[in-house]
């Protein structure tokens, strides 16, 4: 499953009893940063949260957006076809212990790295999203 080649996943793992995999999911942000050693990619989940914190709650907070970050880059492939990044996206883990990002839709990517970690978990409705 994507989740375990990624660090930091703790707080994801006590949100949803099943975490959802990453097919149709919207992409809201790629970031380059460091001439290209780190990649950003803010993702939103439209799947109901099963274990909401009580702040979320108290926020009318159903679902979550997910910043993921890649470190130690050494390629990156990357096509969008629309304005509206939704795409099915895998990751797993090399045998050499790359990291391999790839997303196919309305954006076609790769990206390959030695690291890959949850920086944020955001909360948010899926109707503001939808």
């Amino acid at each position: 499953m994507w989740y375990e080649v990624i660090e930091k996943t703790e707080f994801l793992r006590r949100l949803y009893n099943k975490i959802p995999d990453l097919n149709n999911i919207e992409i809201l942000e790629i970031q380059l940063c460091e001439s290209g050693d780190r990649v950003k990619l803010s993702l939103f989940l439209p799947i109901l949260i099963d274990n909401l914190p009580l702040k979320w709650k108290q926020l009318k907070y159903n679902s979550a957006i997910i910043d993921l970050e890649l470190f130690v880059i050494s390629s990156i492939l990357l096509e969008s076809k629309k304005s509206k990044l939704i795409a099915d996206i895998h990751i797993e883990k090399t045998n050499q212990d790359t990291i391999i990002l790839k997303c196919a839709g309305a954006i076609n990517m790769e990206v390959c790295a030695e690291v890959g970690i949850i920086q944020e978990i955001r909360g948010c409705k899926i109707s503001e999203m939808s």
